[in-house]
């Protein structure tokens, strides 16, 4: 908002002694539009870098959430100490309100998640997303899948996009609904292949593959790992960066046991216990 209100304080400044100069009141307006635009140009820059640099830090201090969960607050609060960019450009608090809610809702806090996503940029269609699924899981798929059709102009590139959203419209039992989006989504990535593998599934009345789409989609819909089988469960640790767990010795099978005439040759190649020898 500053910057906009610095470029318009310019644009005046240049126009009035400009004019003055020239005589004209019209010789002023081409230079005042120049110079403003200018001056908004790079003050824009320089907040956007400023908001770079913050998410960079943020990103730097997500490392190692998974041994560490309290880095993920540590992690929204240095977002959230960047909102005051927001006062000198537009769009800014937008992004942080977004990266912040989803951050919440990764951890499971979906009333602070709402509160921030709900803050979003409408066409930020990862923020959209998030609260889409969030309001898909409270039961209110209509107004879900209303919000998506607004993210569409940021999402329709994106496959998991279309994923999503054809989740939520087979998951409200419209199946029908469902394999549009995916036709629709092929429209706009023809090359994917969850998309495709989704749409054959669909159209066979088949169930779908929710590792289909990686790891991202548990950013979505953390619940769905549940529903893995053990070997996805390891493929989505794996893809997680996590060390699959070893099998517990008790679920291993047993060591094959020597019979009797093995037993004799063994007794009869080792030595038993030795007795120490008595002091004197």
């Amino acid at each position: 908002m500053r910057n906009l209100l610095y470029s318009l304080a310019l644009v005046a400044l240049v126009y009035v002694l400009a004019s003055v100069l020239s005589g004209s009141w019209l010789a002023g307006a081409i230079p005042g539009l120049i110079a403003g635009s200018v001056l908004y140009f790079v003050l824009a820059r320089r907040s956007f870098k400023q908001f770079e640099t913050l998410a960079t830090g943020a990103m730097a201090t997500l490392q190692g959430a998974q041994q560490d969960p309290s880095r993920v607050d540590a992690a929204k609060q240095v977002l959230l100490d960047g909102l005051a960019l927001g006062k000198d450009q537009f769009l800014i608090a937008e992004q942080i309100h977004g990266q912040v809610g989803q951050l919440a809702y990764m951890q499971g806090r979906n009333l602070e998640a709402r509160e921030h996503l709900s803050q979003a940029w409408s066409r930020d269609w990862m923020s959209m997303t998030v609260l889409s699924a969030l309001d898909h899981r409270e039961g209110k798929s209509a107004d879900a899948l209303a919000r998506m059709e607004k993210a569409k102009a940021g999402g329709s590139g994106q496959a998991l996009y279309w994923g999503v959203r054809a989740w939520i419209a087979k998951d409200s039992g419209d199946s029908r609904l469902a394999l549009s989006f995916l036709a629709e989504g092929l429209e706009q990535n023809k090359t994917s292949a969850p998309l495709t593998t989704w749409r054959d599934a669909l159209a066979n009345a088949k169930d779908l593959d929710l590792m289909a789409f990686g790891a991202q989609w548990f950013q979505f819909f953390p619940d769905h790992a549940q529903r893995l089988r053990p070997d996805q469960q390891m493929r989505l640790m794996q893809e997680m960066g996590q060390t699959p767990p070893t099998r517990p010795a008790a679920n291993l099978p047993p060591e094959p046991q020597p019979n009797r005439a093995a037993r004799r040759a063994k007794g009869k190649a080792e030595p038993g216990p030795q007795l120490p020898h008595p002091r004197r």
